[in-house]
């Protein structure tokens, strides 16, 4: 009998890319200064209070969009008063400010721009690169940004490389197995082109998809410099 044997790609094994770190320990973050990497992981689990208060924020505001900069000093404040209800949220707010507070030490910068968003549908379905040196983001609930491994994805087919033919179909990466996932709770730093040899060295990631419409709470941070 004959065998037909199918010329599509063999799926990849599983395995940690060279060019990311990922670690249950917040000391992973600063080895987003190691050239080899363009993406770190800070691998954790939200705790039961932050959980139910992101349920409440996202019941009381389903289509938030808070944009502002904020420093390690004011962006309690600025997330206080932009919520009447602030004190349910206390205990996400007190994350959000951690956050702040960490990256700003991180790069060595005063000020943050701070993106806090409700999110129902792929706000960026197509796989890119952030024109920005780094990026702090982390999905409080919902499904994680996913990405592909520097050397899984073809640069040239990102933007109008794309010829317009979409991400499965234009040869961007070479399997469904390559794209991995971040966790609601993980706290990454992406690699941009504005980061030093970062046309070359940017992660390539996207928006998840949302077949379910289930919300996320998205948070983003960008150094102000």
């Amino acid at each position: 009998m004959q065998v037909t044997q199918s010329h599509a790609p063999d799926a990849p094994p599983v395995h940690q890319p060279k060019t990311a770190r990922a670690s249950s320990n917040v000391d992973v973050l600063p080895s987003i200064y190691q050239p080899a990497h363009n993406i770190v992981i800070w691998k954790r689990a939200l705790d039961s209070t932050i959980r139910g208060q992101i349920q409440t924020l996202i019941q009381a505001q389903p289509n938030l969009a808070l944009t502002s900069t904020v420093s390690a000093k004011s962006v309690l404040h600025t997330l206080q008063s932009n919520f009447d209800n602030h004190q349910d949220y206390q205990a996400l707010f007190s994350d959000i400010s951690t956050l702040v507070d960490m990256f700003s030490c991180l790069l060595d910068c005063e000020h943050v721009g701070l993106r806090l968003k409700v999110i129902s549908q792929a706000m960026c379905p197509r796989f890119h690169v952030d024109r920005v040196p780094v990026r702090l983001v982390t999905t409080y609930q919902g499904p994680g940004s996913q990405w592909l491994a520097h050397a899984d994805a073809d640069y040239s087919k990102l933007g109008s490389g794309n010829q317009g033919l979409s991400d499965e179909k234009s040869g961007l990466y070479r399997h469904a197995e390559y794209i991995h996932q971040l966790q609601a709770g993980d706290v990454a730093l992406l690699k941009g082109q504005l980061w030093p040899d970062g046309e070359h060295s940017a992660l390539v990631h996207r928006s998840p998809p949302q077949h379910d419409q289930q919300p996320r709470l998205l948070l983003t941070l960008d150094g102000i410099f």
